[in-house]
């Protein structure tokens, strides 16, 4: 790729996001052109859409996290079936993937943010200028469905067939409930905070977030960045702890609520036919500093096969097939680099 054109790729970059880096298979399984077969709507467990916690990290949607999506080397869960070596699908993926340049390849794990409310300049520069191939709606909308649908489709409709072979977005967002809700309005519920959430029995809970993806599938969403997995270790400490405690993002205070009520909202989200993110790897329930507004957050409490991971490790079991990762460092995991690294 010539050097200007790089050059002009990070000019544009207050607009993108890099999406972790995907196997474009797996990209091109949520969809290629015409609407969203079985892979893109299955509930979880889904062998073939499994997350890896080690998969190469990307810059999230959203401030001092990064995300990432499946690989299709993720080990299964047990119990799964893989799909068929010759099934169409995979032949049809193999195809386009075949048929891509390298610039329509790295397109295809870049997503540039675009306002909810209307795309601005950088958005459309690098939709109708580059080879990005996904989007997310980011900021805050009250217009409710009808407009927000309208919004969401005119978007999207700058993602150029001609330079992603024609495979559909993954067109994202960030719908947790609470402080973090970017669709309100007419047709959208009001979510409650994740604590508020883990209050209601499980099985009421799923069935209140597929209502909640549904509403989010209307308008043409396809991945939630959301569900928040962080565990915070007391209802006293949740003050302290200014990412997730203390907006009521967590789901409880034992790895295994957030677990039982983050999953419950993930699946209801994967029967609207949403991918649900399973956030923030490998947890910020324990720092006392904010990623989103400061650097150099430390967690020296987090070892590796941490308990307060086990819910990150449910989600991977289940089947959810995207992973935002932390952007703090974890030194008793990792001394010499962040998170994502």
């Amino acid at each position: 790729m010539a050097a200007m054109t790089v050059r002009r790729w990070w000019i544009a970059g207050a607009g993108i996001i890099v999406v972790a880096l995907v196997v474009v298979i797996a990209i091109i399984f949520s969809g290629t052109t015409g609407p969203s077969g079985p892979e893109s709507t299955a509930p979880i467990p889904s062998a073939s859409r499994t997350a890896s916690a080690s998969s190469t990290p990307k810059a999230s949607a959203t401030p001092g996290a990064t995300s990432t999506s499946p690989r299709t080397t993720a080990a299964p869960p047990a119990s799964a079936s893989p799909a068929p070596a010759s099934s169409p699908a995979k032949g049809k993926a193999e195809q386009v993937l075949a048929a891509m340049t390298l610039e329509q390849k790295v397109g295809q794990v870049l997503m540039v943010s675009s306002p909810v409310t209307g795309p601005d300049a950088d958005s459309l520069y690098a939709l109708d200028t580059l080879y990005v191939g996904n989007v997310f709606m980011k900021g805050r909308s009250t217009a409710g469905q009808a407009v927000i649908a309208d919004e969401v489709s005119a978007i999207t409709r700058h993602v150029s067939g001609d330079r992603t072979q024609g495979v559909r977005p993954f067109v994202a967002t960030d719908q947790e409930g609470g402080f973090v809700q970017i669709m309100r309005g007419p047709g959208f519920t009001d979510i409650p905070q994740a604590i508020e959430q883990s209050q209601l029995p499980v099985p009421e809970l799923l069935q209140e977030a597929t209502t909640w993806g549904e509403q989010l599938s209307t308008v043409g969403v396809n991945v939630n960045l959301a569900p928040v997995l962080d565990t915070v270790p007391s209802a006293a400490f949740a003050p302290q702890n200014p990412p997730i405690g203390a907006f009521g993002r967590e789901y409880g205070y034992t790895p295994a609520q957030v677990s039982s009520h983050g999953l419950a909202f993930a699946k209801g989200m994967a029967s609207a036919g949403v991918d649900a993110t399973a956030k923030h790897f490998p947890g910020l329930g324990r720092v006392t500093a904010n990623t989103d507004v400061a650097a150099g957050v430390v967690d020296d409490i987090t070892v590796r096969n941490d308990p307060f991971v086990q819910p990150v490790k449910d989600a991977v079991a289940a089947g959810v097939p995207w992973l935002m990762m932390s952007n703090a460092s974890y030194p008793k995991i990792d001394p010499s680099a962040m998170a994502p690294f």
